[in-house]
């Protein structure tokens, strides 16, 4: 178990999850998502990307507060309580999906199966990256990470 590992299970024992943060880099937008949500709360992990990673963590550690108070989020649905101002949805990541997105997860749970959640956001029009017209950006900065018709990569727009 690396350093990294015991830093993780440390933070999940003392506050029930933790963050992990990815930076951007050559293959796509920087990501964050949870990890201990599951065990903790018997919630699925929520992953969310293309924001600065910052704020990625303010609102994991905003959605991890709601669920430790009770809330839930489910695949399939939306919710006004997350981004002020702003809808998001929650689609399923698919299993083919964790190896590269949900790495520490992964190690954390070990032979345990958990699910997770991506946390998708709109462009300020209100457009989802699946739907016509959202802004370019939008669509890279969230990768689909489902099986759902949805689940489409996008190359990055030029700036």
């Amino acid at each position: 178990m690396t350093n990294a590992d015991v830093a993780l299970r440390d933070l999940v024992e003392r506050h029930g999850w933790a963050v992990v943060k990815i930076s951007e880099d050559e293959r796509g937008p920087g990501f964050a998502y949870t990890v201990g949500l599951s065990r903790s709360f018997g919630h699925p992990e929520v992953l969310i990307s293309g924001l600065d990673l910052v704020v990625l963590q303010e609102i994991l550690n905003e959605i991890g507060a709601k669920i430790r108070d009770g809330a839930t989020f489910s695949a399939g649905h939306g919710s006004d309580d997350v981004l002020e101002g702003y809808p998001v949805t929650f689609r399923e990541i698919a299993p083919a999906a964790f190896g590269t997105y949900l790495g520490a997860g992964v190690r954390f749970y070990g032979d345990m199966t958990f699910a997770a959640l991506h946390c998708i956001w709109p462009d300020k029009a209100g457009r989802f990256p699946w739907d016509a017209g959202v802004v370019e950006w939008v669509r890279w900065a969230q990768p689909a990470l489902s099986d759902g018709p949805e689940a489409t990569t996008f190359d990055r727009p030029a700036s």
